[in-house]
């Protein structure tokens, strides 16, 4: 295993190996050829709302489902490395929302990894509040109005990355 700190040693990332849809899926990944059968390229983004409840790292019965698809789909891709990109919002302070994001992140590894994915082929970045899609839109709400606007920036990503 493999951790990597951000600059105020807070991990940003573990690595497993040689690492160096309406409201499920975003963006779909189109299957492409590669030396290991059809496997998907394109980023996939899962929201957090699927995967998880809102401020928790339980996974919900529909974010296994989702998860379980995914895993059938990588068994084409024998080989390959899948890069889980787990974010959180910024509601509540960065170390929190850092570790939220990595138990996200921990959460997915386990079930993936329990559906017979390899842990080798895993690597885990958990980015907490960094990289906010939502931009400036939800600066003047509050309470339920702003975690409902900071929706988007509660997401995983996966991709498939050659070896």
């Amino acid at each position: 295993m493999k951790v990597l700190f951000a600059g105020s040693l807070l991990a940003a990332a573990f690595a497993f190996g040689d690492a160096g849809a309406s409201d499920i899926v975003v963006a779909a990944g189109q299957p492409v050829s590669s030396g290991h059968g059809q496997c998907w390229r394109t980023k996939v983004v899962l929201a957090n709302d699927v995967l998880f409840d809102f401020d928790a790292a339980q996974l919900r019965d529909e974010g296994r489902a989702e998860l379980d698809r995914i895993a059938r789909e990588l068994a084409a891709c024998a080989g390959e490395r899948l890069v889980v990109r787990a974010h959180a919002d910024r509601i509540g302070g960065s170390h929190y929302n850092q570790l939220l994001s990595a138990r996200r992140a921990w959460a997915i590894r386990d079930h993936l990894v329990a559906r017979g994915l390899p842990e080798a082929r895993l690597v885990l970045i958990a980015r907490g509040a960094a990289d906010p899609v939502t931009g400036a839109q939800c600066e003047h709400l509050e309470g339920g109005a702003l975690v409902a606007c900071l929706q988007p920036d509660r997401r995983v990503e996966m991709e498939v990355a050659s070896n």
